[in-house]
């Protein structure tokens, strides 16, 4: 979701897709773990270059981290305006 910067109350657009999902190709997201096929965000963090870091869990057993540009962020969820 991206709302606004003066008023966070108002949002601007929302991804009507997952941003992230759980994938066949890792087992501990989809195989392993306590409750499979399962990812939740856990934190994020936009470093000076744009990098973000989204830090998740998966299966309720590990943490992980997915990394993507501040900028195609912006894109994915303004596509769905």
């Amino acid at each position: 979701m991206l709302q606004d910067l003066e008023d966070p109350r108002k949002v601007i657009a929302y991804s009507k897709e997952p941003l992230i999902a759980p994938e066949a190709e890792f087992p501990y997201e989809t195989r392993d773990g306590f409750r499979t096929d399962v990812i939740f965000p856990g934190g994020m963090i936009v470093e000076d270059n744009g990098e973000v870091k989204i830090y998740y869990g998966a299966a309720d057993t590990v943490e992980c981290l997915a990394t993507t540009q501040l900028d195609d962020l912006i894109d994915f969820v303004l596509s769905f305006k």
